[in-house]
């Protein structure tokens, strides 16, 4: 029974497979069939083109051509853009007449597009049109006088153009605008001058208007040419159409340009002015919108509909952008409005050789720093102090001279010891034996000098935390900065979805006023969030003793990579839960007990109030005690009472001389001495000095507990602010690209007409905020974890790794402890 049993589930699984194959088989066959049915049913299409010249940029429009026409056309033809039908003139008329020429005969092109203006201009010329024909680069149909119907249509039989959004008349205003020039040389290269002589009348009605002078300057394919036919007296440049000239030689016309220092302006619009060119008005898009509306007339014309009634115009889209290395280069500025308004590309110097990183300033503004050099001039300072309560205690020696005269009679009288001319020199000598007072002073000197040397300490740690703070603040300015530039952008995209809404119906001309306004409050934030990050500049020049304006780099912090303590993986074992969270806490509060200069100023101001009032006490019983020696020399004495008087007294025996009896003293007098003092009473005064010490005292000791107990409440403060801090960067990043995400959706349904601009308001200022809110996030935790550090005295990442090795293995002993 079971080995039948086994050989019934065989059969039933093979019987299975076999019917599932089958089933299988059917299923491609029902689906496979209508796909070959309608790939054998697609129309074949050959489309030819037509281009004044092969350049970059012909080349791409070509391919965005092909690109557009074969996704409109997919499903209905077999599109072909055969090698031999895309015919790149040789930048002739008569070439590209030949090649027109070529492709109207020929039958199997069944839809010819011209590209360039010269191709576009013969196109026109040919008068009847036996296919449809497109011509996508018509400057300007009146002076060009090509047929051009009320309804801006051709009216042509199979024939229709585009006028160029490429607009030079509207250009040079824009250009005078920025630059006021006297005499615009205009660049073009050769042939559209030779077969478009409309052209020079185009630009000689658009300056006779302006009230300036112009030059046309053909150009072919050299770059040093074109440099050489730009006469002394062009003071600005006008780059037209010089699509010969290959990418290499443009952008050695455009640096030759700026290094004549010459402002210019670009017909290309956004590549040339990434190549160099000052300014343009073009944006980079056109080129695809005008494949895209080539694309959509071929698939209407091979829909059956006539080309001559198709519109011959597009819509051109405006964006002014200045290339601000060029205007560095050239030093002509534009006006703040006009920066204002333009898309500035460059904006940042590349050539900027001071970059500092978050170390880098912290170093140069201990060395440089002018608050922390008076800080530390007081300490060299309070060593005179010292050395000036020393001297009390050292030998003091004293010479002097002194010259004296005095009236005769008296000198007579002096019997020789006081002469009416005397000079004298002298000499004295004191050394202190025992002074209470002076070597109490040089012990309060000495504790006021550690105080000094703790305010020092504290001046740094406030100096870093400052520059350091500026710093940061430099990056969130330059980052909100950025992502208000974003928004700027994204409101004027949002502007062109509210004119293509409006032309479909979809809304009315409020929506278009909303956007305007909304640009103008995007830029006043943009202008505000600019000055910010001036001044925080200008801030860290001034904490770095360097000029205010002086240029530099900020290098972005990356966590991971920083010297910050963040960076060591082993300070999450210590915060990974609530119980060592409060441990570490109390850690930090130790740590900055004994680190933090505060307290040990108050420590060495109390130590020198005590030593104070042991110097008063011992004032009273401890007398003062100097060794004195002194010596005149009397080296000239004249006039009166010079030698002893002659005194002759009458005798029986003789007279009797009484002078003999009297002798003048030597020139040398000398004395040594020692002098002992002890002030006995002194109204009070010593009583008074001892309570005032006492109450000095008491009131510092207060002052340091006050002080201890600010620094728990400070530690603990910033130790929840850098914890919550710390946790904000995943979150709000979450929430950067949630919002993002939710930007990406309404605003696309905002195109579709599906939702009001209310709602494509809200989720546009979500998305910025989110994003700001994700970028400070990081900054906000360095700034907190600094403020930390601070709070506890030290900073981690200005410490030797043996320091910060040392640091670890208190931290990890502590915790054992506890």
């Amino acid at each position: 029974m079971k080995r039948l049993k086994n050989i019934m589930n065989q059969y039933h699984r093979f019987s299975m497979n076999k019917l599932l194959g089958l089933s299988g088989l059917w299923l491609l066959v029902f689906v496979a069939l209508p796909v070959c049915l309608q790939a054998q049913n697609k129309k074949p299409l050959t489309i030819g083109i037509v281009t004044d010249g092969k350049w970059a940029g012909s080349e791409r429009f070509v391919q965005a051509l092909q690109n557009e026409t074969q996704a409109l056309l997919k499903n209905e033809y077999e599109v072909s853009f055969a090698k031999q039908y895309i015919l790149h003139s040789q930048w002739t008329a008569k070439s590209i007449k030949k090649n027109i020429a070529q492709l109207m005969q020929n039958r199997a092109v069944e839809a010819i597009v011209g590209v360039g203006p010269v191709t576009s201009q013969l196109l026109a010329n040919q008068g009847s049109y036996p296919k449809p024909t497109i011509a996508t680069t018509v400057i300007n149909p009146e002076l060009q006088k090509l047929p051009l119907t009320k309804q801006n249509t051709s009216g042509v039989k199979n024939f229709t153009y585009l006028v160029s959004p490429y607009a030079p008349k509207r250009d040079l205003e824009v250009f005078h605008q920025l630059y006021p020039f006297k005499k615009v040389g205009i660049l073009l290269y050769d042939e559209i001058l030779k077969a478009m002589p409309f052209v020079k009348t185009y630009f000689e009605q658009k300056t006779q208007q302006m009230g300036v002078q112009f030059e046309l300057i053909p150009t072919n394919t050299s770059a040093r040419q074109a440099l050489a036919n730009i006469g002394k007296d062009i003071d600005a440049v006008y780059l037209g159409a010089i699509f010969r000239m290959s990418p290499n030689e443009t952008q050695q016309l455009i640096q030759g340009i700026n290094e004549r220092k010459l402002p210019s302006f670009a017909l290309l619009g956004t590549p040339d002015v990434q190549r160099g060119a000052m300014a343009g008005i073009a944006p980079p898009s056109n080129p695809k919108r005008i494949s895209r509306r080539v694309a959509l007339n071929i698939q209407r014309s091979v829909s059956g509909e006539n080309p001559a009634n198709f519109s011959v115009n597009l819509p051109f889209k405006e964006r002014l952008v200045i290339n601000m290395a060029t205007v560095r280069a050239i030093d002509y500025y534009p006006t703040w409005s006009q920066l204002s308004e333009a898309e500035l590309i460059n904006e940042d110097k590349q050539n900027i050789g001071r970059k500092v990183n978050l170390k880098q300033v912290a170093d140069e503004a201990i060395k440089a720093n002018l608050e922390l050099k008076v800080a530390q001039q007081n300490v060299a300072s309070g060593f005179t102090n010292i050395r000036n309560a020393q001297s009390n205690l050292r030998p003091r020696v004293e010479v002097s001279a002194s010259g004296r005269m005095i009236d005769k009679d008296r000198a007579a009288s002096s019997f020789g010891n006081q002469p009416e001319y005397a000079t004298i020199g002298s000499v004295s000598f004191t050394q202190v034996l025992l002074s209470p007072k002076a070597q109490g002073n040089v012990n309060v000197q000495r504790q006021l000098q550690q105080g000094r040397e703790h305010q020092r300490q504290q001046t740094r740690l406030d100096v870093v935390l400052q520059a350091t703070q500026s710093y940061l603040n430099i990056l969130r300015a330059k980052t909100l900065e950025n992502i208000q530039k974003d928004n700027l952008r994204l409101t004027r995209r949002n502007l062109e979805l509210a004119r293509t809404r409006k032309a479909v119906g979809y809304s009315g001309p409020s929506d278009l006023y909303r956007w305007e306004s909304q640009i103008a409050l995007t830029k006043k934030d943009l202008i505000d969030t600019q000055a910010q990050l001036k001044l925080a500049a200008i801030n860290l020049n001034q904490l770095l003793n360097r000029p205010i304006n002086e240029e530099f780099v900020a290098e972005e912090i990356n966590l991971k990579n920083s010297s910050l303590i963040v960076a060591n993986p082993q300070i999450f074992h210590y915060i990974d839960n609530p119980k060592k969270y409060q441990i570490l806490g109390d850690f930090l509060v130790e740590e900055g007990i004994r680190n933090l200069p505060e307290i040990k100023q108050l420590d060495a101001a109390i130590a020198a109030q005590k030593s104070l009032r042991l110097l008063t006490r011992r004032q009273n019983y401890t007398p003062t005690i100097a060794l004195q020696a002194g010596a005149d020399y009397l080296f000239y004495r004249g006039g009166e009472g010079v030698g002893a008087p002659s005194i002759v007294i009458p005798s029986a025996a003789g007279n009797v001389n009484l002078s003999d009896n009297f002798s003048s003293p030597d020139k040398l007098n000398w004395q040594v001495g020692v002098k002992a003092s002890l002030p006995i009473i002194n109204g009070g005064q010593r009583r008074a000095e001892l309570q005032k010490t006492n109450i000095e005292i008491l009131k510092m000791e207060a002052q340091k507990q006050d002080l201890i107990l600010k620094l728990k409440q400070r530690i603990m403060a910033s130790l929840a602010l850098t914890r919550a801090a710390y946790s904000s960067i995943q979150l709000t990043q979450a929430a950067e690209k949630a919002a993002s995400k939710n930007f990406d959706l309404v605003q696309d349904a905002y195109s579709k007409g599906v939702v009001s601009i209310i709602q494509l308001i809200d989720a546009q200022n979500a998305a910025i905020k989110s994003e700001q809110f994700a970028s400070n996030a990081v900054y906000e935790f360095i700034i907190q974890l600094l403020a930390l550090e601070r709070a506890k005295g030290s900073y981690y990442f200005l410490a030797s790794a043996d320091q910060q090795s040392d640091y670890f293995n208190r931290l990890e002993t502590y915790f054992k402890g506890n």
